[in-house]
């Protein structure tokens, strides 16, 4: 009996600690997702105090304040007596209702469509919503008492109470016309998906409306469906120096069912990036932006009377940065508050209107990396790179600017408001420490763990692996370093030498470089001997205004030079192999590393580029002008640092590795053909490998760990690794 104890003692350690003392596999990494962190799964704030969870219990109401607290609204849905699997949901106002969408279909990056069921809370009923077909954005009125939505490029509104639909526009057209969503360039690049709002008392509804006739087409075709033709998907994309949609802006009224366009010039020479209402009666704010991007106007449109005021214009040498975009908001019927980087750096101002005053909020010498919103007392609440640029802390500041940090260790820190600010989710993670989601209090001192990924850590903690190190690296300018991690060989020895694997991005505003938590195919890689670095370039984020702005008008120059930088200085390392250093990337990434090893032969062996854009001009609109202009004003910038143009120095004894998804809609497989067409005409050895049906993601079912297994085939195949 003693010895049975025993082997079940040794048995329940050996289940506790199973990876204790064995490698990291890549079925581990793309197959079992051993490491994946847990979430909070979909969980919804809703008002009042309460937040909702989606689990396999059902959507559950929480309560911020009781973290016992749970009540389960829904547990399962059946419909015509069969059981709908429901993929995410949402509340009305009055959280009476819950719309719960199934049948997900997959558009672009983040447009989808999906069948609707709506479930009554009080009464227990359910209505099947799409029986006319699948619709995109649907969203509830603010009274809870409407729907909206678009099906097949028009717009419609559906009385919850008659269960009447009505139809608001019939010019939507697909490849022509398209209304309450974007287009493809707009989702991308402007970052989202619904183009139209409800006003705040729910009578009127305003929308964009894209005119996308003359935008030049792009087809993917899809081999996988078994017939003897592939399919082929055409669509609109307007590549650099090509014609743009023309975007207009309308006003619904549901009370006398008048459709009136508001008199916003339009035209494919600019942008309508946002529309949002403002706390004024009947007022619509509309984000006018020219086709350069360095001029952006605020525009009140009074939605009764049509009169069109334009109250404030920033203007910007570079450009105005998107992704500040999101921040606008109203604090009162006059004034707004918004992310601007007229400083220098990326800070927070207030704009009185009426006064015409411009006043800063909160100015720093660091960035502001998001802002969450004002509360009821007046509070800004941000997420700021205050100190290193790969740390994010979580601030408050009052109305008279004095500053208050609410977290205190040097990690990566995000954090997610409920409505009226009295509640958060606090979530963050470093290298060490596996991610932590809790729930905490602006109020008092109310806190405690929602998640912990305690058996992660565990995990982690147990497999011994090399940590990752946060060090400078040297730019190609003598006075810049840049940031960058390592992870060294377990068991390094320096009087060895290894070879160097560099990952890096290196687009604008990006970065690479975070102290965040995860298992990564940069620590399979260490395992096998590589060291590993991870850089970010000039032009990368949280480190200023000119700093990711310099690469303005030559993308790929500074970036490349840079890289070519760290490569030479890892060669002088007397612990590198100095002919024996790789440099890999994805999309920008991928641009970034054809490119160095072109102009940095003498630096790097090897290359993997993965949906590489090639040249310029086979990229978007949006953003390839917004930094690079178009290829007509500026056509050395555009031909001196693509791959394209630079074939010629791809020395003969380089190893490049091109990865390219046929069903690429972002980045074409265009690109891979021109660069390799190129290079078989000059007899110029290269190896490539295309994903089917695949787009610029390349992931579904076994892919990725293919995939990975793919570059670690090349790698060894080439004798690069430490073995």
């Amino acid at each position: 009996m003693k010895i049975l104890k025993i082997l079940k003692i040794v048995l329940l350690l050996f289940v506790a600690l199973p990876l204790y003392g064995q490698d990291i596999t890549l079925e581990d990494l793309y197959e079992k997702n051993t490491f994946s962190a847990k979430g909070i799964q979909q969980m919804r704030s809703v008002g009042d105090g309460y937040y909702a969870t989606y689990t396999k219990e059902g959507i559950t109401l929480r309560k911020y304040a009781d973290e016992d607290y749970k009540k389960i609204l829904l547990d399962s849905l059946v419909y015509d007596g069969k059981k709908i699997k429901f993929s995410n949901y949402q509340f009305s106002g009055e959280r009476d209702k819950i719309l719960l969408s199934a049948n997900v279909e997959l558009i672009y990056r983040h447009s989808y469509k999906a069948d609707y069921y709506l479930v009554d809370i009080k009464t227990n009923e359910n209505y099947y919503l799409t029986d006319k077909g699948k619709v995109q954005e649907i969203t509830f009125s603010p009274k809870g008492d409407k729907l909206a939505y678009v099906r097949e490029n028009n717009l419609f509104v559906f009385n919850l109470e008659t269960k009447k639909e009505t139809q608001l526009t019939s010019d939507g057209e697909f490849t022509k016309i398209i209304n309450g969503l974007p287009d493809w360039v707009y989702e991308e690049e402007f970052g989202f998906s619904r183009a139209y709002a409800w006003s705040p008392d729910g009578e009127q509804i305003a929308y964009m409306k894209f005119d996308e006739t003359e935008v030049p087409t792009y087809s993917l075709q899809f081999y996988g469906n078994g017939k003897s033709y592939p399919d082929l998907y055409t669509y609109k994309y307007p590549k650099a120096g090509e014609k743009n949609a023309t975007v207009s802006v309308w006003v619904y009224d549901l009370n006398t069912a008048k459709n009136t366009e508001l008199n916003v010039n339009k035209g494919s020479e600019q942008y309508i990036p946002r529309i949002k209402w403002t706390k004024g009666e009947h007022e619509l704010m509309i984000l006018r932006l020219n086709r350069h991007q360095n001029n952006l106007e605020y525009l009140i449109v009074n939605t009764q009377n049509n009169i069109v005021k334009t109250v404030f214009i920033e203007k910007n040498k570079y450009y105005v940065d998107a992704t500040n975009f999101d921040a606008l908001t109203f604090l009162n019927k006059d004034e707004f508050a918004f992310l601007t980087e007229l400083s220098g750096y990326n800070n927070l101002y207030k704009y009185n209107y009426k006064t015409r005053t411009l006043t800063p909020w909160l100015k720093k010498d660091w960035d502001i990396t998001a802002f969450y919103g004002v509360d009821k007392k007046g509070n800004a609440y941000l997420q700021v790179a205050n100190q290193k640029p790969y740390n994010r802390a979580i601030c408050k500041v009052d109305k008279h600017g004095k500053l208050l940090f609410l977290t205190e260790d040097e990690a990566y820190h995000n954090a997610r408001f409920d409505k009226d600010f009295k509640f958060w989710i606090h979530s963050y993670s470093s290298t060490k420490k596996a991610p932590i989601y809790e729930v905490k209090s602006t109020q008092n001192n109310i806190s405690y763990i929602l998640e912990n990924n305690n058996e992660l850590q565990r995990k982690w903690d147990s497999m011994d692996l090399p940590e990752k190190e946060f060090i400078e690296l040297p730019s190609a300018e003598d006075t810049v370093k840049l940031s960058a991690w390592r992870i060294l060989p377990k068991d390094f020895d320096q009087s060895k030498k290894y070879p160097a694997f560099i990952t890096q991005y290196s687009g604008p505003n990006s970065q690479q470089v975070k102290n965040t938590f995860g298992v990564s195919w940069y620590d399979y890689l260490a395992q096998e001997g590589f060291i590993v670095y991870c850089v970010d370039s000039r032009g990368t984020a949280a480190r200023g205004e000119y700093f990711r702005k310099q690469t303005y008008m030559q993308l790929g120059k500074l970036e490349s030079e840079d890289m070519i930088a760290v490569g030479r200085h890892l060669q002088s390392l007397p612990y590198v192999k100095a002919n024996d250093i790789t440099i890999w990337g994805w999309s920008y990434g991928g641009f970034m590393s054809t490119l160095c090893l072109m102009k940095g032969g003498d630096v790097f062996t090897s290359a993997i580029a993965v949906a590489p854009v090639i040249h310029w001009k086979f990229y978007d609109s949006v953003y390839t002008e917004r930094y690079m202009r178009t290829p007509q004003e500026n056509p050395d910038g555009y031909d001196n640092n693509s791959p394209l143009e630079n074939v010629d120095k791809l020395k003969t004894n380089k190893n490049l590795l091109l990865v390219h998804g046929t069903a690429d809609d972002n980045v074409h497989v265009q690109n891979t053909y021109a660069l390799t067409h190129k290079m078989v005409a000059k007899d110029i050895p290269f190896d490539m490998h295309i994903y089917t049906d695949k787009n610029h993601s390349i992931y579904g079912g076994k892919t990725r760990l293919h995939l990975y297994k793919k570059f670690m085939e090349f790698l060894k195949e080439r004798k690069l690794t430490n073995h």
